[in-house]
């Protein structure tokens, strides 16, 4: 049982910033730090911040941060000043951070490691650290981690700062160039930048009003077929240009195509202003293996980016994941060590930073069709989401298990996971319908023995939801539910006692006559679109349904991980980002 052994409720989560004549100054105040102690580990806590991840290692607090910087900013150093210390000791280990799950591989947990743990000194040692700078639209922005918690492991020793003093100070200038502010990334400064005021010292380089704010990226075999679409965002009030896949190989430069059709659309954003791209066309299951020739008519390749992990067997592309991002972040090449490996890691890239641009431009989503009949129809079920009745105004939340604690799929007659790693999706669920808890919301959970495919087909074309959201595992066909109980009386639900099967399935999506909606499906592989032998799970809701379905999915386009048991400080950005996007479609 967990015994309290301290907390102290502090106030404002930060304060003041002010601009240098070097730099920018930031100061963070933190709200509140809880320790506790259970059989084994000290778990330590502060208000609104998420946690270190290196597997063994102590898991402490730390913060993430925005912080914008001035026109023509390139480096900065960082320095750090603390104050207000609390001195707090603990007489168990602080509990070690675990490595991230996948149901498709054995989960293996993390040891201590003893060259931190048996070591007297603090813990991460640093305070603050720059984690590299972005270009948002033309704004310069750094990221920073702070860690106000410090341990000294050999001592149980923890310093806790409940006030750090943050400069960023510029030891490298570059010339600025325009800055297309919108809406979206105003607002995103506002809301996320620690120093927001810094954005008028941008005004003297902000460009005119976009001359093309929404640019199509098609085939020539759709090109005759898109004026409907066309005349649908431009009755939204945004103008519209159609550019083919045929017209850019010609035009611009590149190593191959999908480099190509970067530096399109990074024309397009540089002269014209875009905010919006949308890719018409399919992905050929093996361009990764001919990325400088197309292969079929309606193909509109995407970029395969050097994404190794364990999952090499269930993919047909080995440790390359495809991602379309790759067009929404214009900033680089993503080739940083020009190795033709795009999208390298700070620990495969031989420059030894993050060569995937993180910040995007403009926002990029893909109509994956292959046939004219397959965009008529899309555009159709488009028209009839824009014109959504009032009475679709509810949101479907699927919350599935991820996994038990006491589950022994390895029968080693041991836990799989401690207690704290027990993964109820329905957690998540319920935190999303505070988020919009002026927006009626029907819930299907595991834990409500209603997440049956039966269920959810009846909720969807029942309730007619503007949007699903499910949390759990997933297959390229489905989503999936998961349960289990201990049979056998022995503490543990072992393997045999596991079991699994569709929450949707790819039939049953194919089939649904409904209003259309938007679904958003943390989840593995359900977006895969472009496997070999099978359609996914988003091309029935998207595509293949066209008597209703849904007109957007953001999915896994292979296997995607999660941290057993921590729905708050792996997801808690989603879920402010999720909730902030559901008010506004209630507005």
């Amino acid at each position: 049982m967990r015994a309290v052994l301290l907390a102290v409720v502090l106030l404002a989560s930060l304060c003041q910033a002010s601009a240098l004549e070097s730099g920018v100054s930031v100061t963070l105040e933190f709200r509140g730090i809880s320790v506790e102690e259970a059989d084994r580990y000290a778990a330590v806590r502060v208000d609104d911040l998420g946690y270190m991840g290196d597997p063994g290692r102590p898991r402490l607090p730390c913060g993430v941060y925005h912080v914008l910087l001035p026109p023509g900013a390139v480096r900065v150093e960082v320095e750090a000043q603390p104050s207000d210390a609390v001195e707090l000791r603990v007489s168990k280990p602080v509990e070690p951070a675990q490595p991230p799950a996948c149901p498709l591989i054995e989960y293996r947990a993390a040891q201590l490691d003893w060259g931190v743990y048996g070591s007297s000194s603090f813990y991460p040692g640093v305070l603050c650290e720059a984690d590299g700078i972005g270009f948002l639209r033309g704004l310069r922005v750094a990221r920073v981690r702070v860690y106000p918690v410090q341990y000294a492991p050999a001592e149980g020793r923890i310093v806790f700062y409940r006030r750090i003093n943050i400069r960023l100070r510029i030891v490298e200038w570059g010339s600025q160039g325009r800055v297309w502010l919108t809406r979206e990334v105003a607002e995103w400064a506002e809301s996320r930048a620690l120093n927001s005021g810094e954005l008028s010292e941008y005004l003297p380089y902000m460009a005119r009003s976009p001359s093309v704010d929404y640019l199509i990226v098609t085939r020539e075999v759709f090109q005759p077929h898109l004026q409907p679409l066309v005349e649908l965002k431009q009755a939204l009030g945004l103008s519209v240009e159609v550019v083919t896949v045929e017209s850019i190989l010609g035009s611009y430069p590149g190593r191959d195509i999908p480099e190509k059709i970067r530096s399109c659309i990074q024309s397009y954003y540089q002269q014209h202003g875009t905010s919006y791209v949308l890719l018409v066309g399919g992905v050929d299951p093996d361009a990764i293996n001919h990325p400088d020739t197309l292969a079929y008519d309606w193909e509109v390749p995407t970029r395969y980016i050097y994404n190794p992990d364990e999952t090499a067997e269930y993919t047909h592309t080995p440790d390359f994941t495809p991602s379309d991002y790759y067009y929404a972040g214009l900033d680089g090449t993503w080739d940083g060590d020009g190795d033709g490996v795009f999208g390298e890691s700070a620990l495969y890239s031989g420059t030894g930073v993050d060569e995937a641009d993180w910040y995007p431009e403009v926002y990029v989503g893909r109509l994956t069709v292959y046939e004219v009949e397959e965009l008529q129809s899309y555009v159709q079920k488009l028209q009839a989401f824009e014109a959504a009745p009032e009475n679709q105004q509810c949101f479907l939340l699927l919350g599935a298990i991820s996994n038990y604690w006491n589950e022994d799929k390895d029968g080693d007659g041991y836990p799989d996971f401690s207690p704290e790693q027990h993964t109820d999706e329905a957690e998540l669920k319920e935190a999303i319908a505070t988020e919009v808890s002026t927006i009626p919301c029907v819930k299907l959970y595991e834990a409500f023995e209603n997440l049956t495919e039966e269920n959810v087909v009846a909720a969807i074309e029942g309730y007619k939801p503007l949007l699903v959201n499910f949390a759990g595992h997933g297959s390229v066909t489905s989503i999936m539910r998961k349960w289990g109980s201990d049979e056998d009386g022995n503490g543990l639900i072992d393997q045999y006692e596991l079991h699994t099967a569709p929450a949707l399935s790819f039939d049953s999506a194919a089939q649904l006559e409904n209003p259309p909606f938007i679904m958003y499906a943390d989840a593995c592989l359900t977006a895969y679109i472009d496997h070999p032998d099978y359609w996914s799970l988003a091309d029935a809701l998207v595509v293949k349904c066209s008597t209703g379905g849904a007109v957007a999915y953001v999915g896994g386009t292979r296997v995607t991980w999660y941290r057993p048991g921590s729905l708050w400080a792996e997801q808690g950005a989603r879920l402010e980002v999720l909730g902030r996007v559901l008010l506004e479609w209630e507005d």
